[in-house]
């Protein structure tokens, strides 16, 4: 089957029709610039490590029937790379954001059945490959009241993958609910929100995106209802996750990720 597909800005794949499209070297660069930070001790080391994002160098070469259908190739190519927003490997099924940064084409001048080979090289804005398809932790698990009037509950799970996946949580009010507060227990992390409209009037969808930073309710921007010093958390890699949800009224929860790798 074929490796490697583009997927463009309307969320199209394109899938080269020959095995000739490969990957060519991979390297991997680390952020090592010591980064003064007032707070830590002089002791300690004031620095930090980052992933830098990936060059993906590609080749691309077949055998052209003409010079018009050379042109003809080269120039729908260059139309369909400009608009590449993703590189996917269609046999891991995982993806990573990209744009295109240089495309160098060479060929044989003159002659009949001319060959050509494109080398476009695409830089990852992030330094890690996505799944396509996500891992699913709850789906439309109640957190119901208890004695006490209050609703809450612990989730644990585990997360595989080798960055911090950002999670995708989906509250939907069964009452109404003015304040729920979610936190990874492991991290200390969390959202707490305060809103008297949760519940109220079919406004009863909230999603919590880490991904995108986005906090809605029924598809508005409800930042602004978030408490300060919390917000879209990551959850932690190559580990036992504990969600702990409280909240003011019943609710079901969805609880969704995708597990990100180096290559």
């Amino acid at each position: 089957m074929n490796r490697w597909g583009l997927i463009d800005i309307d969320d199209n794949i394109y899938i080269f029709t020959d095995d000739a499209f490969k990957i060519l070297n991979r390297s991997f660069e680390v952020d090592i610039d010591v980064i003064e930070r007032s707070f830590r001790a002089g002791a300690d080391f004031p620095g930090i490590q980052r992933d830098k994002s990936t060059v993906l160098e590609f080749k691309h070469d077949y055998n052209n029937p003409s010079e018009q259908e050379f042109r003809r190739k080269t120039n729908e190519l260059i139309m369909k790379l400009r608009d590449v927003v993703k590189v996917r490997d269609l046999i891991n099924n995982i993806e990573t954001d990209c744009l295109m940064e240089k495309l160098e084409l060479t060929y044989d001048e003159g002659g009949f059945n001319k060959g050509s080979v494109k080398n476009p090289s695409f830089i990852q804005l992030n330094p890690f490959w996505e799944d396509v398809d996500y891992t699913i932790i709850e789906e439309s698990r109640i957190i119901a009241r208890n004695t006490g009037g209050i609703a809450e509950d612990i989730i644990k799970f585990f997360v595989g993958g080798y960055f911090d996946p950002a999670p995708i949580i989906t509250l939907t009010a069964l009452e109404a609910c003015n304040k729920f507060f979610i936190q990874l227990l492991e991290t200390g992390e969390g959202i707490l929100i305060r809103d008297s409209q949760f519940g109220i009037s079919g406004l009863n969808t909230y999603i919590i995106d880490s991904k995108e930073g986005i906090v809605e309710l029924n598809q508005v921007n409800r930042m602004q209802k978030v408490k300060l010093g919390t917000g879209p958390f990551n959850l932690k890699k190559q580990a036992y996750n504990n969600l702990f949800i409280q909240a003011t009224g019943e609710l079901s929860i969805n609880i969704k990720f995708k597990k990100r790798s180096y290559i």
